[in-house]
């Protein structure tokens, strides 16, 4: 008896104090009260039913309104931020026309993806020490071009690197040469991307390569190291610069590639993305990292319509900048 009037006091205590905590934070207001509470909820639960939901309605940014954005309010309301620990933290770096992905695992580790060209490195590098971090775990360079490790040299100077991973694939420009000097120098030993091996793995994270599956390709992209990250019910699809070649291989020998997330590849040119791979990967959020105005007019029209016929919300570094996603694992919020 006693323990129920306690409970019930500390729900009353709980939702009297709500409306003071989110009212500068009005994320998830979707009845328009200036406060989040369990009334957003129920209100969220008549539009899904009832249709006409307006734009404060898709709390999770996936440019829809279902399940999820009553699970991010549910997350509002119990206070999960961008810095609690146990999130899974994605930031897509402005990097021009070039890829580089920091991300923070739920542990506090830290995976860097990429690191764009040599011009870029100093603001990859500003960024991961303005969120506090001076070691880097794990770093993943997923193929020898410029425009994804070209800056990578420098970072890996710059930081306490545990481990690095490369696709066992040569290359003579300056940029390749740099990053091996550079990884010499702090006498790391380089692990190798490739399909089937495990980057992480424990009771609720798993970090696999998926591709490259084949040892040899005629083109480079093909080689890219592409990574599947597991993290409780939500799936999160990387895929460096691996075109319709490499794709195909992972159709025929993975199963079940569904993925929540996914970073296109080859920054959304019509060498990547099949009908086949996106339909079977079907996401609900997806990044392009792109160049404002490059030459090679990506992303592709025809990439986008592939992605916008399935309810897909896109977010491009060329018109958004760089974008921050946050997952606890059952739900995906877009938090700039």
């Amino acid at each position: 008896m006693f323990k129920r009037i306690a409970s019930l006091v500390l729900v009353v205590t709980i939702l009297n104090t709500l409306p003071f905590i989110f009212l500068a934070a009005l994320r998830g207001d979707v009845n328009g009260d200036d406060k989040v509470d369990i009334q957003d909820i129920l209100a969220l639960r008549d539009y899904i039913f009832n249709g006409n939901a307006p734009p404060e309605a898709d709390v999770n940014g996936d440019g829809k309104v279902d399940i999820q954005d009553i699970l991010a309010v549910r997350d509002i309301i119990f206070g999960i931020s961008i810095n609690e620990d146990g999130a899974l933290i994605i930031t897509v770096l402005d990097v021009g026309q070039g890829d580089s992905i920091f991300i923070v695992l739920p542990s506090r580790e830290t995976l860097l993806i990429d690191a764009g060209e040599s011009r870029y490195a100093d603001g990859i590098i500003k960024h991961i020490k303005d969120a506090g971090f001076t070691t880097l775990n794990y770093v993943v360079a997923t193929h020898p071009h410029a425009d994804h490790i070209g800056g990578m040299a420098k970072v890996v100077e710059a930081f306490d690197v545990k481990n690095i991973y490369m696709p066992n694939v040569s290359h003579t420009t300056v940029s390749f040469e740099k990053l091996l000097d550079a990884i010499d120098a702090k006498d790391l030993t380089i692990k190798t991307a490739k399909a089937r091996n495990v980057l992480l793995s424990n009771d609720y994270i798993q970090i696999e390569f998926i591709a490259p599956i084949s040892d040899e390709y005629k083109n480079l992209n093909n080689y890219s190291a592409v990574l599947l990250i597991t993290f409780n019910n939500k799936r999160f699809l990387l895929m460096g610069d691996a075109e319709v070649e490499s794709e195909a291989e992972i159709l025929q020998n993975y199963s079940d590639i569904k993925a929540d997330w996914i970073k296109i590849g080859h920054h959304g040119s019509v060498t990547a993305t099949s009908d086949d791979f996106i339909n079977a990967v079907n996401p609900s959020f997806a990044a392009i990292c792109v160049g404002k105005g490059n030459n090679y007019k990506h992303p592709s029209e025809l990439i986008l319509e592939r992605l916008a016929n399935l309810n897909c919300g896109v977010w491009r570094t060329d018109e958004n900048g760089a974008v921050t996603f946050q997952s606890d694992g059952y739900t995906i919020t877009v938090v700039k």
